[in-house]
């Protein structure tokens, strides 16, 4: 199970993450990353999901999406589960500040847990190495 802090709860962050984020695929998963948002909203939203806790920086944050194209609901639920999992194992490697979707193509259930996770190792290496991700977002070209 991951952390409170590290999970995406609002369509609005999955639909942003997927629309202007930085794209991997590898194996039978995508791999979606963007910078958080640094607006009012999101701080609030943070302190009233955990109050309790003073962090440094951004936490990452990561968001599942296992369509009915995987498979039923026990297969999709049953890779989910795998995937929040390794995610968990990962989260010291991601970087901070960022939200993550992982979207599980069809296959992905048949795969063993060690290879879903040198998969989104993989990913997460490549998405590291992108330039876009680390940019400022006041250094961005206006159009």
């Amino acid at each position: 199970m991951l952390s409170q802090e590290n999970r995406l709860h609002r369509s609005s962050d999955f639909r942003r993450v997927v629309r202007t984020g930085v794209k991997v695929n590898y194996g039978r998963v995508v791999v979606y990353a963007a910078r958080q948002d640094s607006d009012k909203e999101r701080a609030a939203h943070v302190a009233r999901s955990a109050p309790h806790t003073q962090t440094s920086g951004n936490p990452p944050r990561v968001g599942l999406i296992v369509s009915k194209a995987v498979g039923n609901a026990v297969v999709r639920h049953q890779l989910s589960r795998r995937l929040r999992h390794t995610c968990r194992e990962l989260i010291p490697s991601m970087p901070s500040g960022v939200d993550i979707v992982i979207r599980a193509l069809p296959g992905a259930q048949l795969v063993p847990s060690r290879c879903l996770e040198n998969w989104l190792a993989e990913c997460l290496h490549r998405i590291a190495a992108k330039p876009a991700l680390h940019a400022h977002p006041a250094s961005a070209v206006s159009h």
